[in-house]
């Protein structure tokens, strides 16, 4: 029998300028607003918090707008931490 073990490690970092203007704008939208929408707009603008957080944001002209952010550098770095283990893991549970 083998166990698979998790480890969750949460990293943060930080939003650039204009994204946070974006997230903070979009954030007192959602308080401002909460009871006067529906759960459908409420989850739309939720969403919106998570593209705002993921680098970006997808406007209502259909433009995208991209934040400098230091996701990309976190996310690097998680990879360089792990190292060549997380794939032997995962190429070992597969192989089961």
């Amino acid at each position: 029998m083998y166990a698979l073990y998790i480890e969750i490690n949460r990293k943060r970092f930080s939003l650039g300028k204009e994204q946070n203007k974006y997230y903070q704008d979009m954030l007192q939208n959602i308080k401002d607003n909460i009871n006067e929408w529906s759960k459908f707009e409420f989850t739309a603008k939720l969403m919106k918090l998570r593209e705002i957080v993921s680098g970006f944001v997808i406007n209502k002209d259909g433009t995208i707008t991209d934040f400098d952010t230091s996701k990309n550098k976190v996310l690097e770095d998680c990879f360089e931490e792990v190292g060549d283990y997380l794939f032997s893991n995962v190429r070992m549970q597969v192989e089961i």
